[in-house]
C-alpha cells in the first residue's frame, strides 16, 4: 500500500508544472541563421587561433604578406603547418576578421606612373613592402598596381616624394627645358651705278677753193 501511494505521488509530481518552466514565446525561439565561417579564397575553412613566428593570431593577418591570410591546419602546438594557409575571403558566404594595419599615403612624383597613389602593402621579388623601397632602382619607388594576391605589376611604379617613409633620401625631380632661339639676319645691298658717257665730235671742214683765171690777149 505504501508503495502504491509513493508511485502515485511520483506521478502527480511529474504531471505538475515546474516553477522554472517558461512558456515558449516567439521572441525566445533560437534563430535558424548560422554566422558565416571564415574561409580562404580556395574555400578552405580558417583555423583560429594559430601561431606564426612566435605570434598568436585570432584573426587574419598581414604578417609577411600583402594580403590578409589564415592558417588552414595547425600542429599540436597550434603553429601553422607549412604550406597550409590561404588568403582570407570576405564574400557573401565567408566572413573573416582581419587585423588593421597602418600604411602611408603617398603620391608618386616622377617615373612611369607620375602623380598616382602608391599601393601598400605590395610584394616584389618575394618581399612584402609597407613603405617605399630602392630595390632595383636608384631612387625610392612604390607600386601603383598589384594583382589580387598583392604582387607588384611590372612597369606600374613611380618615385616617392621625400616625405614618404623609405624615401627620405629622394631628391625632387625637376624637369628643365632650355629653349634658345637665335635669329641671324644680315642684309647687304651693294648698288653701284657707273655711267660713263663720252661723246667726241670731230668735225673738220676744209674748203679749198682755187680759182685761176688766165686771160691772154
Amino acid at each position: 500500500m505504501k508503495m502504491f501511494f509513493f508511485l502515485l505521488a511520483c506521478l502527480l509530481a511529474a504531471a505538475s508544472p515546474s516553477p522554472l518552466q517558461f512558456s515558449p514565446s516567439p521572441s525566445s525561439k533560437p534563430s535558424g541563421r548560422v554566422p558565416n565561417p571564415c574561409n580562404t579564397n580556395a574555400g578552405t575553412q580558417c583555423v583560429f587561433p594559430f601561431t606564426y613566428l612566435g605570434m598568436e593570431y585570432y584573426q587574419c593577418t598581414y604578417a609577411s604578406s600583402p594580403t590578409p591570410w589564415c592558417a588552414t591546419m595547425v600542429d599540436s602546438n597550434g603553429t601553422v603547418v607549412t604550406n597550409n594557409w590561404g588568403d582570407c575571403s570576405n564574400t557573401a558566404i565567408s566572413s573573416c576578421p582581419v587585423e588593421s594595419i597602418t600604411v602611408p599615403s603617398c603620391v608618386t612624383e616622377g617615373g612611369p606612373e607620375d602623380g598616382v597613389p602608391c599601393v601598400f602593402p605590395f610584394r616584389h621579388l618575394g618581399v612584402t613592402y609597407t613603405s617605399c623601397t630602392t630595390t632595383g632602382r636608384d631612387m625610392a619607388w612604390c607600386s601603383t598596381n598589384t594583382t589580387s594576391a598583392g604582387e607588384h605589376v611590372e612597369n606600374y611604379y613611380g618615385y616617392c616624394p621625400s616625405t614618404c617613409p623609405g624615401a627620405e633620401n629622394n631628391t625632387s625631380t625637376t624637369t628643365t627645358t632650355a629653349s634658345t632661339t637665335t635669329t641671324a639676319s644680315t642684309t647687304t645691298t651693294a648698288s653701284t651705278t657707273t655711267t660713263a658717257s663720252t661723246t667726241t665730235t670731230a668735225s673738220t671742214t676744209t674748203t679749198a677753193s682755187t680759182t685761176t683765171t688766165a686771160s691772154t690777149t
